[in-house]
């Protein structure tokens, strides 16, 4: 664990509040992070806004606030991407924007691919990317988050969880996702549930920012995440402050996956 550094649990709040509850979790390992964030101007946020049909959630209104002309390594690092939004005003400058599909980032590297904030028929916004299948013809999309409060909160765990914990170790699955899903189905289980009632018994609670595609389960001085959004297979980890207990628990999410 970092030295002298507890980890604190991402708080669940508010919305307008979701930059402050960041901070609680990164600034005790990346004191810089404030001062490394540039905020965009209330001007450019709000004829944003109006141009994307004021449909921006409000997370992304607070990372704009905050941190709208650079985000200190924060997500533009997680993504590899351009979130600025003078240079996303740029990109659709004289443009229609899809109010459907509204774009916060844009990969540095590639040909446009990018993410973006997605209302679906209910109502109800996820986080989707390109799949980089460029060629085929047709854009094709898959959903990253459930939200973007969501990304914000998974991308701090992905960034900062190994500055306070130094011992990880992969989880290896050797069913691929598809089989090991639909085993699952037939026997009527659902693959993040079956995790969470076994994760339980050894003291994890499911972090409040999981969701139908990333699984997190804390507790003290250990956390473990699984990934099912590849097509092909999951992948999963886990992080502690102790080595032999990281061994010990990798061992037995192995035996899990190997039923």
């Amino acid at each position: 664990m970092s030295k002298n550094k507890k980890r604190k649990m991402i708080r669940e709040g508010k919305e307008e509040s979701i930059i402050e509850r960041l901070e609680e979790y990164i600034l005790p390992v990346y004191p810089e992070w404030r001062e490394r964030r540039v905020p965009a101007s209330e001007e450019k946020i709000a004829e944003w806004k109006e141009r994307c049909g004021n449909l921006l959630p409000e997370s992304y209104l607070q990372y704009l606030k905050y941190m709208g002309e650079g985000d200190g390594e924060f997500l533009s690092r997680a993504l590899l991407a351009e979130t600025e939004l003078s240079e996303m005003m740029k990109w659709y400058e004289g443009e229609e924007i899809n109010l459907q599909r509204i774009e916060f980032a844009i990969l540095d590297i590639g040909c446009g691919e990018g993410w973006y904030i997605v209302t679906k028929e209910n109502g109800k916004q996820v986080i989707e990317t390109e799949t980089g299948k460029i060629h085929s013809g047709e854009d094709e999309y898959i959903e990253d988050a459930e939200s973007f409060e969501n990304l914000l909160c998974q991308t701090a765990y992905f960034l900062y969880e190994s500055k306070y914990y130094k011992y990880r170790k992969y989880i290896l699955i050797y069913e691929k996702k598809e089989e090991l899903v639909k085993r699952l189905e037939k026997e009527g289980k659902n693959i993040f549930e079956e995790i969470e009632r076994e994760s339980k018994r050894y003291g994890f609670e499911k972090a409040w920012y999981s969701d139908r595609n990333r699984y997190i389960g804390i507790k003290e001085n250990m956390s473990f995440y699984i990934d099912k959004r590849d097509e092909i297979k999951l992948s999963a980890s886990i992080r502690g402050e102790n080595i032999e207990e990281v061994e010990e628990m990798s061992k037995r999410f192995q035996k899990f996956f190997e039923k």
